[in-house]
């Protein structure tokens, strides 16, 4: 444990960490939601929205008026939690996150009543995995 740090302290942030990424993910399966209705990354359309150049769909009447201020609050949202969840990890090192994370995994790993799924690819999984996150 680093000098100074109070006991509990790592442990805490280690679940803050935890809980920033379930967070995180829950917040890009609602972006990615508004990204296939109007085939615009979040990216993109927060600064379109943010530089003015969306102005002419600011009516408050049609549906898409309201989708877009859910759409940018949303991605403002997560703005801040990736910054929190940077903060945080930059104030413990990589290593000592994933030792704590797998010392956790490892009992729930050996008694999991869930079977493993078998994936059947000629493709090695991380082609695999990189092919579905390029897509």
């Amino acid at each position: 444990m680093p000098k100074g740090i109070p006991p509990g302290e790592e442990e805490k942030k280690h679940v803050e960490l935890q809980q920033l990424i379930r967070e995180i993910h829950w917040i890009e399966w609602q972006l990615r939601k508004f990204e296939d209705k109007y085939g615009v990354l979040s990216r993109d359309f927060y600064q379109a929205m943010e530089s003015g150049q969306l102005s002419e769909f600011d009516d408050g009447e049609a549906p898409h008026f309201y989708d877009f201020l859910e759409w940018h609050g949303l991605y403002k949202v997560w703005l801040r939690r990736e910054q929190t969840y940077r903060e945080l990890l930059h104030q413990q090192s990589l290593p000592e996150q994933l030792r704590r994370t797998i010392r956790g995994l490892i009992p729930t790993i050996q008694h999991s009543p869930l079977p493993i799924p078998v994936i059947s690819t000629s493709r090695p999984i991380s082609n695999t995995i990189a092919s579905r996150h390029l897509a």
